[in-house]
């Protein structure tokens, strides 16, 4: 599975969130999650003590990977 947040290096760059099929999977199960529920949640790297997202960088040498991403439903 690939689900990565990652940011572009530089102060404005932008934020790409790379997936294969299965990491899309996973981040629609977790936004129907908060389509359904006022609540927010959590997905980390294994680094960061979490197992959504993994930790190969997919958009090569100008980004960086971010290991937190909160999923804010408001």
């Amino acid at each position: 599975m690939i689900l990565t947040v990652e940011h572009e290096k530089g102060t404005d760059g932008e934020i790409a969130i790379c997936f294969d099929t299965e990491g899309l999977s996973l981040l629609l199960k977790k936004l129907s999650y908060l389509a359904d529920n006022e609540d927010h949640l959590h997905l980390m790297t294994e680094t960061w003590g979490g197992d959504d997202l993994t930790e190969a960088v997919q958009g090569g040498d100008n980004y960086r990977l971010v290991h937190s991403l909160r999923l804010v439903r408001v």
